[in-house]
């Protein structure tokens, strides 16, 4: 039964990308599904669908769960560009059958002054999205992982509100010859359109596929992310553990076209407890922090 949803996961992946590519170029809403949860991926580049050993693989490969042997919470906070403010909650848990997770995703803009038709003000208002999601990961068989995640999603400017859902697969293969090397391939945004007002618009569905190598204290990943509505991208991350407790990070994301790409961040355990940090330039448009606080339980 596994090997039939294994091929049936990739079919999916296959016929995606075949017939979405560039179709509906710069029409996707719910675009803050595209911002990336968690100070330590960010600070890689981006570069995690096949590192993915943490809570915050919810986000970026379901499977991925599967290597969390103990529970997990997280919370992110980011000072995003223009006076946006981005959260990101997270927590899972292993089981003897798999690993179930649940998070948060919330993104709050700053009052903004509403005008009519005259240009008369009319009041302040406010906008927000966040995305409600549920995980579950499940070994296939010793060297491939699978998982998948259900998400609500609504966004909202002033009166007008919209929902959609969606569910995100991923699945994670570790090579048995050569220890320590694994690939992934994710899908994302897979789901119901968003409307507002007039027409339905489509969810910002993205194909990714990755690949790790981690020996001793560094791990190497890159990945090849495919928007629905932009075109692909590569991501290049590093992490390398100084000690234990310390580790350092870098990476590239070649769609940052803000700035040259690069990415930083730094990490710090002690005990239970990590913090994270990293740091994601945008060129003129600013710099963006990213702080997670995680817990081990």
């Amino acid at each position: 039964m596994k090997k039939y949803i294994l091929m049936l996961v990739l079919v999916i992946f296959a016929g995606v990308v075949e017939a979405k590519t560039n179709e509906n170029a710069g029409t996707c809403v719910g675009q803050f599904l595209k911002i990336g949860a968690g100070a330590r991926p960010c600070g890689m580049g981006e570069a995690f669908s096949a590192v993915a050993d943490d809570v915050n693989a919810i986000y970026w490969n379901p499977a991925g769960l599967m290597q969390v042997t103990e529970k997990e919470g997280t919370f992110m906070h980011s000072e995003w560009l223009d006076d946006l403010k981005y959260e990101f909650l997270a927590y899972c848990q292993p089981s003897n059958k798999g690993v179930r997770a649940f998070s948060i995703t919330y993104l709050r803009m700053g009052d903004m002054e509403g005008r009519d038709k005259d240009e008369n003000p009319i009041g302040d208002f406010g906008a927000y999205d966040y995305a409600l999601s549920m995980a579950y990961a499940t070994p296939v068989n010793n060297n491939l992982y699978a998982g998948i995640t259900g998400k609500i999603i609504q966004q909202k400017i002033e009166k007008e509100s919209a929902k959609a859902v969606a569910v995100d697969i991923g699945i994670l293969y570790f090579d048995p010859v050569k220890q320590g090397f694994k690939v992934a391939a994710v899908l994302q945004n897979l789901g119901s359109k968003l409307k507002f007002v007039h027409e339905p618009e489509s969810l910002p569905l993205t194909c990714k596929f990755g690949a790790a190598y981690k020996k001793n204290k560094l791990t190497l990943a890159g990945d090849l992310t495919k928007p629905q509505d932009n075109d692909a991208r590569a991501n290049i991350g590093v992490e390398y553990l100084h000690t234990q407790n310390l580790a350092f990070r870098l990476g590239y994301n070649s769609q940052n076209n803000l700035d040259k790409g690069w990415t930083l961040g730094a990490g710090f355990k002690c005990n239970s407890i990590q913090f994270d940090y990293g740091f994601i330039p945008y060129g003129e448009l600013d710099n963006t922090h990213r702080f997670s606080l995680t817990r081990r339980f």
